[in-house]
């Protein structure tokens, strides 16, 4: 997650994206990307729901500055998106300083009641098959739902329902082909950052997906490892409505 104040990015031209701020303590990011390496971003507007994803690659990057040459980019509608409203905090000024963290391989009390009470969290894929093909690389994409969309099915496992969308399949594609994963969780009250790396499984149909409203598949998701950073993100965030989209699922 990039945090910085608002013009830590700019475009100077329709194909270029510089990125002035650090990531921040924790980041399994870190020291993970160098130039010529191939990304994947996703901008929300919470106010407006308006999100934008990017298929880009690093020209030059040091710890406070990535540029990046856009490949890709295309809109998605609101969907799931829950409104906020943010305001940026002190701490904002000091992104990247140590902050406290915990690393476990089984969820724990704290990653459990968070998970259990996100409205979005946000899921990464990759697969690189076919070199060439436009669809080569990483994908990230959010995801939301009322609070208890997501469940730990154990100390390792949990799932989460695939509502309709907008039948891209950029994660769906990825996940088929390599079933490594990358999920990401906002403590809103908090501002507590939850990366959690591992597997996914996709069930395409049967009595399980049939029992969750609106549910057209579900993903499984098993934990490799898992970190929790504190107060990692210095905003503070007031909840405005839930997505239109949540009500039609009831109907």
């Amino acid at each position: 997650m990039l945090i910085g104040r608002p013009g830590f990015m700019s475009s100077p031209d329709p194909r270029s994206l510089e990125i002035r701020t650090k990531l921040v303590d924790g980041d399994p990011l870190h020291g993970q990307f160098g130039a010529g390496a191939s990304v994947r971003l996703l901008g929300i507007e919470y106010e407006t729901r308006r999100r934008n994803r990017l298929s880009a690659r690093v020209i030059d990057t040091d710890h406070t500055h990535i540029a990046l040459h856009i490949e890709q980019s295309f809109g998605n509608c609101p969907q799931y998106i829950q409104a906020r409203g943010l305001t940026l905090l002190d701490g904002i000024d000091v992104i990247g300083e140590p902050r406290e963290r915990d690393d476990f391989t089984e969820f724990n009390t704290g990653a459990h009641e968070l998970i259990e009470s996100s409205d979005n969290f946000y899921i990464a894929s990759h697969h690189t098959e076919n070199m060439d093909a436009v669809s080569n690389g990483a994908d990230v994409s959010h995801r939301g739902g009322e609070p208890g969309f997501v469940k730990l099915l154990d100390k390792r496992t949990l799932q989460f329902p695939d509502y309709p969308g907008n039948n891209h399949f950029n994660t769906f594609g990825n996940l088929l082909l390599s079933p490594r994963a990358g999920l990401t969780f906002v403590d809103f009250l908090s501002g507590d950052l939850l990366f959690l790396t591992g597997s996914a499984e996709i069930i395409w149909d049967g009595p399980e997906v049939a029992a969750i409203p609106g549910a057209q598949r579900l993903v499984r998701f098993t934990l490799a490892q898992g970190r929790r950073v504190a107060n990692a993100a210095p905003i503070q965030w007031e909840f405005l409505n839930y997505s239109p989209r949540l009500l039609q699922l009831k109907s």
